[in-house]
């Protein structure tokens, strides 16, 4: 007698594997290895489901590529107590086991029921309700967490607290009353990025499935005259203000306020936001819906913890050379950019923003747009010509010189007979002006 239903399905397996266009582009003795170590990786991994299903109490009950069904638990309790183990191993086993250089992501939905014994080549094709619903809840759950049903929450004993409910929008039917798991799997990337933050950042801090070389593997064909067309589905992320806290931890310094009134400019400006979601960096279920998404991030990493997150993985962003003042670094091709190229401390230099349109690292089928700079003002003049790029595009872009550009660094125009002085402490910049554009992997044109 089943308890529990477990479908585990891997979610960035396609990306991770090297297609076969890529694939012919490195010499032979290149492709031959790489393929073995897919293939062995792909097996390890069966073969640790495997055994930390039956390691519960459970069994296998059918395997299709990338997704594995588990049954025959002898409780709800044994049931999630399996899936919670996955992916919590899971950790180990992309530190450990994983050869494939980016970690391996699966998402797990439990429901309760029965699965009936069928022979094995049939059971691909069974139609059982209880199969049905589990397959639903792992669709619909974030990578690396769990999605129970409320039948499987209901009848747990234990660990209830362990789970919050599902808030994230756009649910199916059948996990419109479900529960998440409060953790996730993390990666060792995800442990090393987020060592310096508070208990309750780095329950927060997305995760990063692609790390910097994985990202130039993989390329980016957009530029940022498509921004109207990604932002009208996407999740706005915009850091919290909050006093400082004590150990001065690194995403704690105040400036949301004048990052939402500049992105709301820049969604105002759409012809349509109806299906805009938007949130706090430290919500419960930010990091849900940033996996679900398009993703524009608003801010720097010193105020947003998605923004200090993805620093180290895009190829813009924010860099202190030699432990001195932030800059903001731009890796072109094999070139790297550093605005200001030489720092006055305390003066106007410091003033540079960037907008940058990639691959989102949270979710790679997904895109992000980052909008941020070294100071608010600079921030705000990025957001002015993120506003541009949604109105009047080919307007920005034309005089640029530079085809499809993804990325553009700005710095804020004063008013006529003013400086930056005079506009300390308030949010509004008169204009922008681009002073780089290019694209990431390809340089400059």
């Amino acid at each position: 007698m089943s308890d529990g239903i477990l479908n585990i399905d891997g979610f960035n397996w396609s990306l991770v594997s090297y297609a076969p266009d890529y694939l012919a582009t490195l010499p032979e003795d290149v492709q031959k290895e790489r393929l073995r170590l897919e293939k062995e990786t792909f097996e390890l991994y069966h073969t640790r489901i495997k055994g930390w299903v039956e390691a519960n109490g459970g069994a296998v009950w059918n395997t299709i590529g990338d997704c594995t069904i588990a049954h025959a638990f002898g409780n709800a309790d044994d049931a999630v107590s399996a899936a919670t183990t996955i992916q919590r191993r899971l950790t180990d086993f992309n530190s450990m086991e994983n050869r494939l250089g980016t970690p391996l992501f699966v998402r797990i939905g439990v429901a309760r029921g029965v699965l009936p014994d069928l022979p094995q080549e049939k059971r691909g094709e069974a139609a059982v309700g209880a199969l049905n619903e589990a397959g639903h809840l792992q669709k619909d759950c974030p990578p690396g967490r769990v999605r129970i049903s409320r039948a499987i929450f209901d009848a747990l004993r234990f660990g209830k607290q362990d789970f919050r409910p599902a808030l994230s929008l756009g649910l199916k039917a059948l996990s419109k009353d479900s529960m998440v798991w409060v953790d996730r799997m993390l990666t060792p990337e995800d442990v090393q990025g987020s060592i310096n933050l508070s208990p309750q950042q780095k329950r927060s801090y997305p995760p990063m499935m692609l790390n910097t070389a994985e990202m130039r593997r993989l390329g980016f064909k957009l530029g940022l005259g498509e921004v109207r067309t990604i932002l009208p589905g996407s999740l706005v992320v915009i850091g919290e203000s909050r006093a400082s806290l004590p150990g001065g931890q690194p995403v704690t310094h105040t400036a949301a306020t004048s990052d939402a009134v500049g992105v709301a400019e820049v969604l105002a400006s759409l012809p349509s936001s109806t299906d805009v979601a938007v949130a706090i960096d430290e919500w419960v279920d930010t990091v849900d819906l940033a996996a679900q998404r398009d993703l524009l991030i608003v801010g720097s990493p010193t105020v947003n913890l998605f923004a200090y997150a993805v620093n180290r993985v895009l190829p813009a962003g924010f860099a202190e050379p030699n432990g001195g003042p932030i800059r903001i670094r731009i890796d072109a091709g094999s070139s790297q950019h550093l605005f200001p190229a030489t720092y006055v401390h305390g003066g106007p230099d410091k003033h540079f923003g960037f907008v940058l349109l990639d691959r989102s690292p949270i979710n790679p089928t997904r895109t992000l747009l980052w909008i941020a700079g070294i100071t608010g003002m600079a921030t705000q003049a990025a957001a002015r010509l993120a506003r541009d790029l949604v109105t009047t595009p080919k307007s920005v872009l034309d005089g640029l010189g530079v085809k499809h550009p993804s990325m553009i660094v700005v710095r804020p125009s004063w008013g006529a007979g003013f400086g930056p002085e005079h506009y300390q402490g308030m949010w509004r910049v008169s204009d922008y002006k681009i002073v780089w554009a290019g694209r990431q992997y390809e340089g400059v044109v």
